[in-house]
């Protein structure tokens, strides 16, 4: 793999977290806290948790099972993803 200077400037956290309703609430605020604030931190947030709901309801995850969270932030973009069973 190459490394360039925009792939150096790429940050990223991960948190896993149990598949149930109150979890959703602390992946929230650790993914709030890692991106610092500002409108683009209120969107993100938004989109994580629907994401981590969606995985908290209606996965296989669900009975009791777990969630990941990943997000990737670059220069130019911001990615959320959850990952689930």
């Amino acid at each position: 793999m190459t490394t360039t200077a925009a792939a150096a400037g790429t940050r990223r956290h991960t948190g896993t977290y149990p598949a149930e309703p109150r979890q959703v609430g602390l992946a929230r605020a650790a993914l709030a806290g890692w991106l610092g604030g500002g409108p683009p931190t209120d969107e993100a947030i938004l989109v994580a948790s629907e994401f981590a709901t969606n995985s908290v309801l209606h996965s296989s995850s669900r009975h009791g099972g777990a969630f990941t969270l990943r997000a990737e932030v670059s220069q130019d973009r911001l990615r959320i993803e959850v990952e689930d069973a």
